[in-house]
């Protein structure tokens, strides 16, 4: 979220049905404006006619509206770190987001704490039905800004045992270290190799885990 607390404006978690869609700069976060959606805000500048409050916040808002007192303001503002009000620290944060289908929950975690939840029918009440949406991130800055970025959590990462021999005909043993959340559906490219050689060679493979946006 950049390394000036001075800085702007913040990043937005989006699911909208429309790839396309592109929302207002500056306080906007490049969500507000997309509808229908739902967008998951990190909000680091004070806009008090949102109703902002002065800490870096976390909240969950629907169809682009980014005023808190609105109806589509469904959870919170609360600040974005559980230990601090200023996330623009220059530090990576993870952020992780977990839908329960079965309950209409939609909780947001950041760096393991949780934050925030919102309970509603998306798909009824904003997609009207349609539970087939794109998700991404949106992000800006205006008079004031900061570096914004996100990678995604799903760190892939093998590595041979100390002194492994790499000749022909030599069996190679390599341990998965990658980091994610959730066991993976479907390996492919080098990941797909890296399967299929440890069957091949019969070493046992641990599956990676893929990084959990929506589960």
């Amino acid at each position: 979220m950049g390394n000036s607390d001075a800085g702007a404006d913040g990043i937005a978690f989006v699911l909208q049905p429309i790839s396309t869609s592109v929302g207002s700069a500056g306080g906007g976060l490049g969500y507000s404006g997309i509808t229908p959606a739902v967008g998951i805000t990190i909000d680091t500048w004070q806009n008090t006619s949102d109703g902002d409050p002065a800490y870096d916040h976390i909240a969950i808002q629907l169809n682009g509206n980014l005023d808190h007192s609105n109806t589509n303001s469904i959870a919170g503002p609360v600040t974005a770190l559980s230990t601090s009000n200023n996330i623009e620290d220059g530090n990576w944060h993870s952020f992780r987001i977990s839908w329960n289908a079965a309950t209409k929950t939609l909780s947001a975690y950041v760096d393991g704490s949780f934050r925030l939840a919102g309970i509603k029918d998306f798909v009824a009440d904003v997609f009207s039905g349609d539970p087939l949406v794109f998700w991404g991130f949106t992000g800006s800055t205006g008079g004031f800004n900061n570096l914004q970025k996100f990678k995604t959590a799903l760190n892939p990462a093998y590595r041979f045992i100390p002194g492994q021999k790499r000749c022909i005909n030599e069996s190679i043993a390599f341990f998965d270290s990658t980091i994610s959340f959730t066991p993976v559906v479907k390996c492919t490219g080098i990941l797909a190799m890296a399967a299929r050689l440890t069957r091949l060679m019969r070493i046992p493979y641990i599956p990676i885990r893929l990084a959990e946006i929506i589960r």
